[in-house]
């Protein structure tokens, strides 16, 4: 028996009450049918067809579909089965998840965009992001594991000589320097360094970044490749126009890597993406919208979080005859051992212990562009440096700053006793969340047709005034 899935309608993602009428009148049937009848692979063809919001429409039907939809989901979001595709074993995947823990190493671009889309990209690389200066213990872990150095255009071969003129390369020195916070301002994109490595047909791209990875991210071609994986779980930054609408903003792109970034927005048009400069009325005041000018943080409730499986599991130790990944088969407990066992027994896996939600930005929005503003921070008191908001940096430093020297000084007065007191990189996530959503709804007037619509309390007129705004500005006058 064979089952031919239609693409899905542009316009079903559009409408709740139409998703729910085509999967009950053409799926439900279909999927209520008992395992034994209907396998769990051809479950999740069916629901691959629908796209985020549309799933999550029919786990409403009943609780059958919840549960179809939830297995599916946790089928379907699994790290390791993209991990493997690089790095051959469950032991290397654990390896590296480790080092994305103690590096602060993130996983983006193209490969993350597959991880949430389920969909694979042939050929595609590893695309890796670290701070320039944490990378040398990541570099050392590729090696191990049977990867080659491959030199990019205008980069010398040998690998210490070309990873030393990295770490001595002029970078740009802060803007100024307030109460033990260094505040870095514009400077191009934040990468410092690429380097590609190489085993058989699998490569693996490392973009060393001059401050933190996020800070590069947050200055990619597009809104599409705007998502991150760390060590715990996938942050999509722009989900519901990536995913559901397959919109990619494009943001203002810099002389140097302008014909780059066309030739990058170009492939993914060829994906599907549609590619706009600026977000529409309609989205713009659509609740919750992930585009609104406003202030926003890594996990805050517009984006799509899925949290990742452990980086252990029960049956991992029992694999005895190994995993086959298409090219090596390596017993589990041999390669395991070689894993520190220090460094992976109290990795906390929650939402609330990720630090990367410390990251913050400002989605500055007009009717021509659209463009995500952001400083680094770094501290004395935190092992990495973090994108906040220029609206708030003033008052993040004075908040963390008071918490941290508070912190120093108990710490002090009972050396050596900590408390049960979080990681200050926790702490700063606690400081960049309450700031902004305190000011998320602080909103400039702005006059339109002659009213300051922002304030409104009609939303349906406010929502009318924006469109016909955005058609005037349409308009050519001749």
């Amino acid at each position: 028996m064979s089952i031919v899935l239609a693409p899905r309608p542009p316009s079903l993602s559009s409408n709740a009450r139409s998703t729910l009428f085509l999967v009950r009148s053409q799926f439900s049937s279909f999927l209520l049918i008992k395992p034994p009848l209907r396998p769990e692979k051809i479950q999740s063809l069916v629901l691959h067809e629908l796209s985020p919001v549309d799933r999550h429409h029919f786990s409403l039907v009943n609780k059958k579909a919840r549960e179809l939809v939830l297995g599916y989901n946790e089928r379907c979001f699994r790290i390791r089965k993209l991990l493997l595709r690089f790095f051959d074993t469950l032991s290397n995947v654990a390896r590296f998840r480790i080092l994305q823990y103690e590096l602060g190493l993130l996983v983006s671009g193209s490969t993350a965009l597959q991880f949430f889309d389920d969909i694979v990209y042939p050929n595609s690389d590893l695309d890796t992001y670290v701070e320039l200066t944490k990378f040398r213990p990541y570099a050392d872990f590729l090696f191990e594991i049977g990867y080659a150095f491959v030199p990019v255009q205008g980069q010398v071969r040998d690998f210490e000589t070309a990873f030393s003129a990295a770490l001595s390369a002029e970078r740009p020195a802060p803007v100024h320097h307030v109460g033990g916070l260094d505040w870095e301002g514009y400077h191009g994109n934040g990468m410092a360094e690429v380097f590609n490595f190489e085993k058989g047909r699998k490569k693996v791209q490392v973009i060393t970044c001059v401050h933190t990875p996020i800070e590069v991210i947050l200055h990619f071609h597009s809104t599409c490749v705007m998502n991150v994986i760390s060590h715990s779980h996938g942050y999509s930054l722009f989900p519901r126009y990536t995913f559901e609408d397959h919109v990619s903003l494009h943001t203002p792109t810099f002389a140097t890597v302008k014909d780059k970034h066309k030739r990058a927005r170009e492939k993914y048009a060829q994906r599907g993406w549609t590619m706009v400069p600026a977000p529409s009325a309609f989205s713009r005041v659509r609740p919750n919208s992930e585009c609104r000018n406003s202030l926003r943080y890594i996990g805050d409730s517009s984006c799509w979080v899925i949290p990742l499986e452990p980086i252990f599991e029960p049956g991992d130790a029992d694999a005895g005859a190994g995993v086959d990944a298409g090219e090596d088969v390596v017993s589990m407990a041999e390669s395991r051992s070689n894993i520190p066992i220090h460094t992976h027994t109290n990795i906390p896996m929650t939402l609330e212990t990720d630090p990367i939600r410390a990251h913050s930005w400002h989605n500055i929005v007009t009717y021509t562009q659209f463009v995500p503003k952001c400083k680094v921070m770094s501290s004395p008191f935190l092992d990495s440096t973090y994108c906040v908001a220029r609206e708030i940096h003033y008052d993040v430093q004075n908040h963390f700053l008071a918490l941290a020297m508070g912190r120093t000084q108990a710490q002090n007065k009972v050396p050596g006793n900590r408390g049960n007191e979080p990681p200050l990189a926790l702490a700063l996530v606690d400081v960049v969340h309450k700031l902004c959503d305190a000011k998320r709804f602080e909103v400039k007037d702005k006059p339109v047709l002659g009213l300051a619509i922002n304030r409104m309390d009609d939303g349906p007129r406010k929502l009318r005034l924006l469109k016909i705004q955005e058609a005037l500005r349409n308009v050519t006058i001749r």
